[in-house]
């Protein structure tokens, strides 16, 4: 028989697990159940549906360990000097410089008692729009839980942030340690905005969608399922989540997909395994999907998102260190050729977490150990 201390430690640990339930779930979105959809191939009959990219195999980029960047420890976090990466091989030749060290750490969660919800550092994807960049990180407050961290473009600018990169990370140390803020600091964090936590998945499928101006992602929670979530810009909340499965020549694909990228037309795109999908969501909350190629190769272990550059109109295929790029327009028409796929491999070991355009086509990367994101020298 249990004693009333162990009783009143039991409802104290069922009252905070249902506590953080309840917070987790108070960020309700309309759930739209959608069944199976049939993710036909709709090129010509005589074409071979699997794309024959032995680029790929030629440039694979195997990371079995990744690296951390070089001045986190000798500078305690607050890195000032600029990481680069360079190409090391490939088609093309492109140059990465930060542009900006992301925090590590914030201010709490008001409405969690007791410490932490969050560790900043974990950055899983992002997604830019001329004003704004949006950032995806996971949570150990509970497995698949995150949030969403909205920058103010113009305000980093005003500033002149990418001049001084160590500025929004040496802002979240002093908001940590309750320090003194400068103004330029005190107007950069009225300008950022934290969203709730809520069920995110893996993370790595951020994504804005120019059509409808919304953020999406895909909850990739280990479900064999597609859970296509579309996100507030303004509040930061998922506000509907489309459910639904794919079958292709009558076999499912597993719903795990774990990038998602949105082209000006509002089409969507996404890779589960090697199957390139495209969907478009309509009016009446229905989604069309269709199949558009099979790759014969990934370039690396892990497929770290997809991006498209609005500006050349490509589809960018990211892993860790290297990408590739599929032209969209001759990936949609059927007549795609494995010599219109670009490579490059790039000299590091870190982990990328993603990839996005600005409104002139200039590319930014998301990374890890410690968070940052990187600036193209050149417009792609």
């Amino acid at each position: 028989m249990l004693d009333k201390r162990k009783i009143r430690t039991i409802l104290v640990i069922t009252l905070v697990v249902m506590g953080i339930s309840l917070m987790i779930s108070g960020v309700s979105a309309k759930t739209i159940n959608l069944g199976y959809l049939n993710a036909d191939f709709n090129g010509p009959e005589n074409q071979d549906f699997t794309l024959q990219n032995k680029g790929a195999k030629k440039y694979y980029n195997d990371v079995s360990k990744y690296s951390i960047s070089q001045g986190m420890s000798k500078s305690k976090g607050i890195e000032s000097k600029r990481n680069v990466f360079r190409t090391k091989e490939g088609n093309k030749k492109f140059t990465f410089k930060t542009a900006y060290f992301l925090p590590l750490t914030w201010d709490k969660y008001k409405n969690l008692k007791g410490g932490r919800a969050e560790y900043w550092y974990n950055t899983q994807s992002f997604a830019m729009t001329k004003d704004h960049v949006y950032v995806l990180t996971t949570s150990n407050f509970k497995e698949n839980v995150g949030y969403i961290t909205k920058y103010d473009l113009k305000v980093l600018s005003k500033y002149k942030i990418q001049v001084k990169p160590k500025v929004l990370r040496s802002l979240g140390a002093k908001l940590k340690s309750g320090k003194e803020l400068t103004k330029i600091e005190k107007a950069i964090k009225a300008s950022t905005k934290v969203g709730p936590l809520f069920n995110v998945g893996h993370g790595q499928s951020l994504s804005y969608n120019p059509e409808d101006k919304s953020l999406y992602m895909l909850q990739d929670d280990g479900e064999p399922k597609f859970k296509l979530m579309r996100i507030s810009s303004k509040t930061l909340k998922p506000d509907k989540m489309y459910v639904f499965k794919v079958k292709f020549r009558n076999r499912q694909l597993n719903g795990g997909a774990r990038n998602l990228a949105f082209d000006k037309e509002g089409n969507f795109y996404t890779i589960s395994r090697k199957v390139i999908l495209s969907g478009k969501i309509k009016e009446n909350d229905k989604i069309e999907i269709q199949t558009l190629r099979v790759l014969s190769h990934h370039m690396g272990k892990n497929n770290q998102g997809l991006a498209i550059n609005q500006v050349k109109n490509r589809l960018y295929v990211i892993y860790d260190g290297c990408f590739f790029t599929i032209p969209v327009d001759k990936l949609r028409n059927y007549n795609l050729k494995a010599s219109d796929l670009t490579y490059t491999v790039f000299k590091t070991k870190r982990e990328f977490q993603g990839m996005s355009f600005d409104s002139k086509g200039r590319a930014y990367l998301l990374t890890v150990r410690g968070p940052e994101i990187f600036r193209s020298s050149t417009i792609f």
